[in-house]
């Protein structure tokens, strides 16, 4: 019976120690997991309202040119050159294609080349299966 008593006690002292063992683990994971994203949130965070701050000036600068007018790339270096309007010129319209016109003739060409290839490959397909089966034919009536 002592020794019953004996192992009990020594299981429940194994128990225990087992579940601090666990408690340990868990409270390391805890910690670490802190530690690694605790600094990296934090460094993000940063970033993320410094980039958020930058967007908002951007922005507000970009309302104030809109305000001033259209700037043109070329205005910073310091050239300026005035662009006429399509109003100013009368033969603009009769002189342009549109721009479901712009290689019209080329998708054409590509389409008819296309066809030709296909149309060569399949004689050339055609021409090897009629030359198999002369060979078949002629297999049969020499044999």
């Amino acid at each position: 019976m002592a020794e019953l008593q004996e192992l009990i006690a020594h299981l429940g002292d194994s128990v225990q120690k087992l579940f601090g063992v666990f408690g340990i683990a868990g409270q390391r994971l805890v910690n670490n997991t802190k530690a690694s994203f605790g600094g990296r949130l934090a460094r993000i965070m940063r970033g993320l309202g410094a980039a958020l701050g930058i967007f908002k000036n951007l922005g507000k600068g970009i309302e104030e040119s809109d305000t001033q007018g259209k700037i043109s790339p070329n205005e910073p270096r310091g050239v300026r050159e005035e662009i006429p309007d399509a109003s100013d010129d009368e033969d603009a319209t009769t002189g342009q294609a549109s721009a479901t016109e712009w290689g019209k003739k080329a998708r054409k060409r590509q389409r008819t080349m296309l066809k030709k290839m296909i149309d060569a490959e399949e004689k050339r397909l055609q021409d090897l299966q009629d030359d198999e089966e002369d060979k078949d034919i002629e297999q049969y009536l020499v044999g």
